[in-house]
C-alpha cells in the first residue's frame, strides 16, 4: 500500500476526556502557553508519522484522549525510528522556534525521552529490556519527574501524571 492510501484511510478519534483536557490546559495555562504547547504537540506528532510512513509503517488512526495522543498502526516500520523521531523532530522545532514555543517544546521532547513505559523513551527500550528493569525505570523516571516539580509547575504537572499512571495504571 503507498503512503498516500495509508493517509487517506487514518481514523482520527477524539474523545470527551481529550477535549476537556483540552479546556482545561487553555484556562489554567492560558492563551499563549496554550497555542506554544499545541505547536510542539504537532511538531512531535508529526514527527512519529513522518518516521513511520518513511519505514513501511501503515497508520490506521490518531486518537486524542485526555492523557494525550497516540497514533495506531497495523506496523509501526521501525518502532524505534517511529518511538525517537517525535522528541527528535520535537527537539528540531525547539531549536528552530522562538521564545516560549521554543521552551515548551524542547521541555516536551526531554519529557518524552524519559524511560517510562508509556513514554517514547521506554518505547525505544521495549523488548530491550527486562520487565523488571522496566519497573524500575518507570520509578526513576517518576522520581526525576517530582523532582523537576519542585522547579516548575509544568514538571510537577508531568510527575503527577506518571505517578498516577504508575500506581493505579489508569492512562
Amino acid at each position: 500500500m503507498s503512503n498516500q492510501n495509508s493517509l487517506k484511510k487514518i481514523r482520527i478519534d477524539v474523545s470527551g476526556g481529550f477535549l476537556v483536557f483540552i479546556a482545561g490546559a487553555y484556562v489554567l495555562a492560558g492563551k499563549k502557553a496554550f497555542f506554544a504547547a499545541s505547536a510542539a504537540v504537532l511538531a512531535h506528532e508529526t514527527g512519529h508519522l513522518l518516521a513511520m510512513l518513511l519505514t513501511g509503517g501503515e497508520p490506521t488512526g490518531i486518537r486524542m484522549e485526555a492523557h494525550g495522543l497516540r497514533i495506531d498502526a497495523d506496523s509501526h516500520g521501525s518502532p524505534i525510528i517511529s518511538a525517537a523521531a517525535g522528541p527528535a523532530a520535537g527537539l528540531l522545532f525547539a531549536a528552530l522556534a522562538r521564545g516560549e514555543t521554543g521552551r515548551v517544546s524542547l521541555a516536551l521532547s526531554l519529557f518524552n525521552l524519559l524511560p517510562y513505559s508509556k513514554l517514547d523513551g521506554g518505547r525505544m527500550l521495549s523488548g530491550r529490556i527486562s520487565q523488571r528493569a522496566g519497573t524500575v525505570l518507570d520509578c526513576v523516571s517518576v522520581l526525576i519527574m517530582l523532582a523537576f516539580g519542585l522547579f516548575s509547575r509544568g514538571a510537577a504537572a508531568a510527575g503527577f501524571w506518571l505517578l498516577v499512571d504508575f500506581a493505579f495504571g489508569l492512562l
